[in-house]
């Protein structure tokens, strides 16, 4: 009879065993990301964005590179020009990067002496070329991002084509770009969001700002008043967030992936988490997928196209990933090794 139970036993443990195996959590069998290309950095690829033609990359010491998103020619710069008095100046410790394709102008945090932000043309892009610059105020900034002013204000953003923010210890700056005077506006003259604790990231829509707050969670205000209207306890340290309508989704570092329904800014549900492996950092998406970069433990793509049944869809391990961006069903990696890695879904 034990010989029975014992077998039984056994066999239990064997089915398990497999069915575990063969769930799509636990293999890459059914995989949905190709990869397109490698493009080698000369240095740490610390910053990134993706625009319709470039993608930018921000390699701390090593410069900036600008790479066609159709070719993949890389464009590397250690300096950049400025016409007013024909100097150049040396490129150093550039971590943030942010595109405005529509009017040719690159804007990058450079962490060298006083902290600044800077704003360079990309008309010709074998030479990078001094605009404006913001300094003061600029400290160790997570994250910059400035867009198309599609809808300017007169009185509130006169002249104003360009409108973005950057975060700064715990505030996020609101930034403006002057078509008139050609240059870029910070936080004093326009409009600042205090927040309890140290920004890590951020993200922000008409009705709302999201602030990812480290040991904090994640705090919600209100664009207009610039009033918190929430506050999200995530398990750990809330690095990055991303407003999808009525969603969030977060990048929770060392407890992973989690989303949130926030229609009800009184009642926020919590729909889904998945603890990766590594520290999750990053966190980018499109209407169908999340992906999430998380340092030595790769980036992993979740489903999102149903916001109440989110899934997980597969890992990929291209290295120590520091920043992840989706762009037309496409996925931009920049790793701590020096490489932009490009995959299709």
């Amino acid at each position: 009879m034990k010989r029975i139970l014992f077998l039984v036993l056994t066999i239990s443990i064997l089915i398990v065993g497999c069915a575990k195996a063969n769930d799509p959590t636990e293999t890459e069998e059914n995989s949905v990301l190709t990869e397109v290309t490698r493009v080698s950095l000369n240095g740490f690829g610390v910053g990134l964005d993706v625009g319709d033609e470039y993608i930018a990359v921000a390699e701390d010491n090593a410069g900036i590179s600008l790479i066609d998103k159709e070719t993949y020619e890389r464009y590397w710069y250690t300096q950049m020009y400025t016409p007013s008095d024909g100097s150049v100046t040396n490129l150093g410790r550039n971590r943030r990067i942010h595109l405005l394709e529509d009017q040719d102008m690159l804007f990058f945090t450079e962490e060298l002496g006083a902290d600044n932000i800077r704003v360079a043309s990309i008309e010709n892009p074998d030479t990078l070329v001094f605009k404006s610059s913001v300094t003061g105020g600029t400290f160790a900034i997570k994250q910059i991002q400035i867009d198309p002013y599609v809808d300017p204000n007169s009185t509130e953003y006169i002249n104003y084509i360009a409108r973005g923010f950057y975060c700064n210890a715990n505030t996020i700056n609101i930034l403006g770009w002057d078509s008139i005077s050609w240059s870029l506006h910070g936080a004093s003259s326009i409009k600042q969001y205090i927040f309890p604790t140290d920004v890590n990231g951020a993200d922000m829509n008409d009705e709302i700002v999201a602030a990812a707050c480290g040991q904090r969670g994640v705090f919600i205000s209100d664009t207009e008043s610039g009033d918190i209207l929430a506050e999200i306890n995530t398990p750990d340290e809330a690095y990055s967030v991303k407003i999808a309508g009525d969603y969030l989704y977060v990048a929770d570092n060392r407890s992973g992936f989690r989303a949130y329904n926030i229609s009800d800014l009184s009642n926020v549900q919590e729909l889904f988490t998945y603890n990766t492996t590594g520290y999750a950092r990053t966190i980018s998406s499109d209407d169908n997928y999340a992906v999430v970069s998380s340092t030595s433990g790769g980036i992993y793509l979740f489903d999102i196209s149903d916001p109440e049944n989110i899934s997980y869809v597969e890992k990929v391990d291209p290295g120590y990933c520091n920043k992840v961006q989706v762009n037309d069903g496409k996925i931009y990696v920049i790793t701590k090794e020096g490489e932009l890695i490009v995959y299709e879904y």
